[in-house]
């Protein structure tokens, strides 16, 4: 039986949700067609992470207000369209969101964002993308857009983007309604083109399950895999965390972390002794469970009231003596999108 400490009736969650309406779902600019388009390298890159012109790009897409409708839009979520079914490996991420009155991409590329914007910054970052498949890139995002002040820019400055194994190409679809400029190198001055920008998924609301990668190896050789099953959708059935290929030993515990946000930069635990693993997790609420088989699963009830795009992020810890002097190892990480 599991040692619980409730990750869902904590009153830090209550607060998070107190208040929350009701979404407005997903806008795909120009159209809900990710399976069409021809696939582009930038701005995430091609299968070679230190690609010279490929491996640190500036990009910038100018999505119309008119595809986005007369409403504010608070977009929780942005999701891409590859072309091929790949893990996209990234050194680093740095989305930028903010309006441009001019109705036109301009140089230098920091015109183009005018206020209010976000900005979200995550490193090491492996997200699994799916081909001619709306694809979340799984950084968390929180930013109201309000199409009274002008277009929508999303800036994507990508370094060491690459794409592990899989299937397909590794570009992302295009469409020649949106505008773009990009310039390699992280430079300001950027060419630009009239058409031909990345195709983007805006999402208020939604429900997801998202097996990021990462995590490090065991005594066994293998990575502890989180994994989910289930749904995270408003009033469903509920979902439940899972692990494999854990240490298999006799009552041994492993914990699953829970977080409302990540870390932009993973947390190197060779400090502690646990050389090779890491965590982007700030572990705002934790579950202890005892496994004798290297599986376990937490269970998690989704209430029936309106979580517009709540993240919640999770990762395990197995404790594995052999593995290395502080006797633990991480899994892959993962997010839970509770919404309509």
């Amino acid at each position: 039986m599991p040692v619980r400490l409730s990750c869902w009736s904590i009153a830090l969650l209550a607060v998070v949700l107190t208040g929350a309406l009701r979404g407005q779902g997903c806008v795909a600019v120009p159209a809900d067609t990710p399976a069409i388009g021809s696939p582009s390298s930038a701005p995430f890159g091609n299968n070679n992470p230190n690609d010279p012109i490929f491996s640190d790009l500036r990009y910038q897409v100018l999505v119309p207000r008119t595809m986005l409708g007369t409403q504010p839009l608070r977009i929780r979520d942005l999701q891409v369209a590859p072309a091929g079914s790949r893990v996209r490996q990234l050194q680093a991420l740095t989305l930028t969101l903010g309006h441009n009155a001019a109705g036109q991409l301009a140089n230098p590329m920091s015109a183009n964002l005018g206020a209010p914007t976000v900005t979200r910054h995550v490193e090491q970052w492996l997200v699994p993308t799916i081909a001619n498949t709306w694809s979340s890139l799984g950084v968390p995002l929180d930013f109201l857009f309000d199409p009274a002040i002008g277009d929508l820019v999303i800036e994507f400055r990508v370094i060491g983007g690459g794409a592990l194994g899989g299937s397909g190409t590794a570009g992302m679809r295009t469409d020649q309604a949106l505008p773009y400029q990009w310039t390699p190198g992280g430079g300001t001055t950027g060419s630009s083109f009239a058409g031909g920008g990345i195709k983007l998924r805006l999402c208020t609301d939604t429900h997801g399950l998202l097996e990021l990668g990462g995590g490090c190896r065991g005594s066994n050789n293998l990575v502890p895999q989180l994994g989910y099953t289930g749904s995270a959708a408003v009033g469903g059935g509920g979902l439940q965390v899972t692990l494999a290929d854990g240490r298999i030993a006799p009552a041994s515990p492993v914990v699953l972390l829970w977080s409302f946000d990540v870390r932009p930069a993973p947390l190197d635990l060779a400090a502690i002794g646990a050389s090779g693993c890491s965590t982007h997790l700030y572990g705002d609420v934790l579950d202890v469970v005892l496994t004798g088989n290297g599986t376990a699963a937490v269970p998690l009830a989704v209430p029936a009231a309106p979580f517009p795009c709540l993240p919640l992020w999770n990762q395990w810890l197995v404790f594995d003596p052999a593995a290395n002097p502080f006797g633990l190892v991480t899994s892959n990480l993962g997010r839970i999108l509770v919404g309509n």
